[in-house]
């Protein structure tokens, strides 16, 4: 046992914490905020540093494209000012390849709505989103749905179709416009004066389809009085892959793209051979993106947060000696007193015997 004893007291001698004698502890109003403030201060950072840890910074890097004349999925979700039994959608590709898409696709009547969408000549640029809202966004949904109405003056085109992933046009017409149909039922000629395409935008998107990922014709809305109108989207479509590096770790892969857009009135000829319409011009970059994070090790996160905690406490620390400084100087007062400076009816503590002196 006294062994023991002479081990545990050599041990106390290298303590390199010493502690103070309550007699010597002077506990004051000021540094009760100072602690407040410290610990506020010190919990705010530590959760930005564990924050900024998990998001991680991202890595962009462009490759040559893997894949081509593979096939590709584009998602729709858009209202013409039109009924649906004068509208008709096509998919033509670089490849001469023509798809009735409206047969893949689902038109149903319904109002004209404008009051949620924007323009897209005004929308004000903002920065891309983060690579973490991107992942919590990237589940996959169904498009949403709406009580049909039939004979309504406006239709919703909406759905998903595959084709080819090379250049190509999605065209919506109107019928006995832009296409002659083989066969002996000929689609009727739509009168001028009956044409209207204005028209909402509430998705448009390339590959797998996740609606809560945000596109640059999202909500966008483009309205004419014109009945003989052509509107013109050419889009430039980049395949991207977003890779996550926190278990479980996972990678999404979609499409981006960005969008300039052409509206003029056609002229009202059929010598001219421009039918108006909406049209959308895409074309496929022979690039890719990856988009990964990267963040340090545990070991260095933890050194931040030990170099924070260390670093507030020093500064809280000469922060209350720097106010003392300014008291004592200023106002002539101080966190504590000596032996002699009491003030009348206050007792004072011995550092020897902790005995109060009256």
């Amino acid at each position: 046992m006294d062994d023991s004893w002479d081990v545990s007291k050599a041990v106390r001698t290298f303590d390199a914490f010493p502690k103070a004698s309550h007699h010597y502890v002077t506990h004051s109003s000021r540094g009760g905020i100072m602690t407040i403030i410290w610990t506020l201060l010190t919990l705010y950072l530590a959760f930005h540093e564990l924050s900024s840890w998990f998001d991680g910074q991202e890595e962009h890097q462009f490759s040559v494209a893997r894949e081509i004349g593979d096939m590709m999925q584009i998602n729709i979700d858009m209202t013409v000012a039109m009924p649906c039994d004068v509208i008709q959608v096509n998919v033509q590709s670089a490849t001469g390849d023509r798809v009735l898409a409206q047969n893949a696709l689902t038109l149903e009547g319904t109002t004209f709505d404008t009051s949620s969408a924007h323009l897209l000549t005004t929308t004000t640029p903002h920065s891309p989103p983060s690579l973490p809202s991107i992942l919590r966004a990237s589940k996959k949904h169904t498009f949403p749905s709406r009580k049909p109405i039939k004979n309504a003056d406006a239709c919703r085109i909406y759905g998903s179709l595959d084709v080819d992933k090379v250049q190509g046009d999605l065209h919506i017409t109107a019928v006995g416009h832009g296409y002659q149909t083989q066969g002996p039922h000929q689609p009727q000629h739509l009168a001028h004066d009956k044409m209207n395409f204005s028209h909402v935008i509430d998705e448009l998107s390339f590959g797998a389809f996740y609606p809560r990922l945000e596109n640059p014709l999202d909500m966008t809305a483009s309205v004419t009085e014109e009945h003989w109108q052509t509107f013109k989207y050419f889009l430039s479509i980049v395949p991207t892959t977003y890779i996550s590096s926190l278990p479980p770790s996972h990678a999404i892969t979609t499409n981006q793209y960005a969008v300039t857009s052409q509206s003029r009135p056609s002229p009202s000829s059929h010598s001219s051979g421009k039918p108006p319409g909406i049209f959308f011009q895409y074309d496929i970059e022979p690039l890719e993106l990856t988009v990964r994070d990267k963040r340090a090790g545990l070991g260095s996160f933890l050194v931040r947060v030990a170099g924070i905690l260390g670093g507030c406490f020093v500064c809280a620390e000469w922060g209350l000696k720097g106010v003392d400084v300014v008291l004592r100087g200023v106002l002539g007062r101080g966190r504590g007193r000596g032996v002699g400076e009491a003030g009348e009816g206050e007792g004072l503590l011995s550092p020897v015997e902790g005995k109060e002196y009256f």
